[in-house]
């Protein structure tokens, strides 16, 4: 088997990166927040940053396994974009807003992956037309 270099992206537990490490691989967390657990295997501080930085250990990463924050952009919370929940009440623009900067993030870890040839999985709910919209990514290849 050989050794990936691995970034858990918008991860602070280390439940998953644990598990890599354990599987022998070049396993890095990386959050805005510090590691629970302690782990000298975390970088705290930006996700684009770390992707574009490359492997701690050396190298790039052959894997990016990303969790970007999906409260705006899930599908199922869609209506709380409006004023009181109804779209004949106008745009709330404070999480509109919210949702154009989680999407720009989403955006740039699908971009900064790609760019790099990073095979990248992004883990959020179905997202809504809007922030599909706003992130450019276009729909998802695979929904589990």
């Amino acid at each position: 088997m050989r050794t990936l270099n691995v970034l858990i992206a918008c991860e602070c537990s280390g439940a998953i990166r644990r598990e890599f490490r354990a599987l022998g691989h070049n396993a890095y967390s990386c959050d805005l927040k510090p590691a629970e657990d302690g782990s000298e295997f975390h970088i705290q501080g930006d996700a684009i940053a770390a992707i574009l930085a490359g492997c701690p250990s050396g190298g790039k990463w052959d894997l990016v396994i990303a969790h970007p924050v999906c409260t705006r952009l899930a599908n199922s919370g869609v209506l709380r974009l409006y004023k009181g929940g109804k779209k004949c009440n106008g745009i709330d623009p404070v999480k509109w807003e919210e949702m154009r900067k989680g999407a720009k993030f989403f955006g740039e870890i699908m971009g900064a992956c790609t760019h790099r040839g990073i095979a990248c999985a992004l883990e959020n709910p179905i997202q809504h037309g809007y922030a599909i919209g706003e992130h450019g990514c276009g729909r998802p290849d695979q929904i589990i």
